[in-house]
């Protein structure tokens, strides 16, 4: 997981910086869409996929993840799905544009 911490500055203000988290999580990943598109004359590439992961993940939107040497963001807000009340898993949309 790549978290963006805010740290304090060498001049008083907040810098916020990319944290790489290296713990290997469990996690199912199935295709969902893939676009290629012509915007502002280029050619324009898409791909997303639904990502599950166990309730002890913390996911944020607009965060990214690495998965299988890429960088991918996570696109929308992540569900929390509950099972009898409790936490069983997140949901997510991630997205790769190349």
């Amino acid at each position: 997981m790549v978290r963006r911490v805010g740290v304090p500055g060498d001049y008083g203000g907040i810098v916020y910086e990319d944290v790489v988290d290296e713990t290997p999580t469990r996690a199912t990943v199935s295709p969902a869409t893939a676009t290629e598109e012509d915007e502002n004359g280029r050619s324009l590439t898409e791909t997303r996929y639904k990502l599950i992961v166990g309730p002890e993940v913390t996911l944020a939107p607009a965060g990214k993840l690495e998965w299988r040497g890429a960088l991918w963001e996570i696109h929308g807000e992540p569900l929390l799905s509950s099972w009898n009340g409790r936490p069983h898993h997140w949901e997510a949309l991630l997205r790769r544009r190349e």
